[in-house]
């Protein structure tokens, strides 16, 4: 089910991390597992101005199990910015091992289809998206088709729309891979969709070099990118 996702991975106050450098009011901190709900809101929000967003179309109560799933998993870290009284505007998810994240995912995956089922039911041409996922998660298959099966993994990468973000949403990303060199990782993966174009130049500009490019099982053009720390 992984899209492109830790408080026990928090080497500092287990919710609080340094403040934004930019100020404005935002800071930016580690999730914990009662950001879920805000942070499938979010997810949910940023999604629909992403070209080929898939799991926002499975609706809000999948992402916030989704991210309950994801926050309980020790392999798993959540960067998100905190704006105080307008909530959570920014996050970065990602893993120290994928292979663990996607198992994670898998063990949940009944919990996840529960939650999804609603959005299913009003939109049955989702199913066979969702058995392709599921299928993605069976053990051997851990990565197959989608995502990179294993090593550190950048998931998903969201700014609010209506938030303005004056550079702070490039902060918050490059918060999260001083946080991943903390934690011994030295390169890190992530996909993007050919189309999101935007996307793709902005991980070139800030150094990502292209290493793979695949064709998804339901025919997504996706690249492998690897950022260097």
């Amino acid at each position: 089910m992984s899209e492109t996702r830790p408080h026990c991975l928090c080497k500092d106050h287990p919710a609080v991390s340094a403040a934004s450098p930019a100020g404005a009011g935002v800071r930016f901190r580690i999730a914990t597992l009662a950001d879920a709900e805000a942070l499938a809101s979010l997810h949910h929000l940023c999604s629909r101005e992403q070209p080929d967003g898939f799991l926002h179309l499975l609706g809000r109560p999948f992402l916030a199990a989704y991210y309950r799933i994801l926050l309980r998993n020790p392999s798993t870290l959540v960067v998100c910015a905190d704006s105080g009284e307008d909530g959570l505007v920014g996050l970065v998810s990602a893993c120290l091992e994928v292979g663990e994240e996607l198992e994670a995912l898998r063990r949940g995956r009944y919990r996840l289809l529960l939650a999804a089922l609603p959005a299913i039911l009003r939109q049955p041409s989702l199913i066979a998206a969702v058995r392709l996922r599921m299928v993605s998660l069976r053990p051997g298959n851990a990565g197959e088709g989608f995502v990179v099966g294993h090593g550190p993994r950048l998931s998903f990468w969201g700014w609010s729309p209506c938030y303005p973000s004056a550079g702070l949403s490039t902060q918050l990303f490059l918060e999260m891979l001083r946080k991943l060199k903390e934690r011994s990782v030295s390169v890190v993966s992530l996909e993007v969709d050919r189309s999101n174009r935007k996307v793709e130049l902005i991980h070139r500009y800030m150094g990502a070099r292209l290493v793979q490019e695949f064709v998804t099982k339901d025919g997504r053009k996706r690249l492998v990118m690897e950022h260097h720390l």
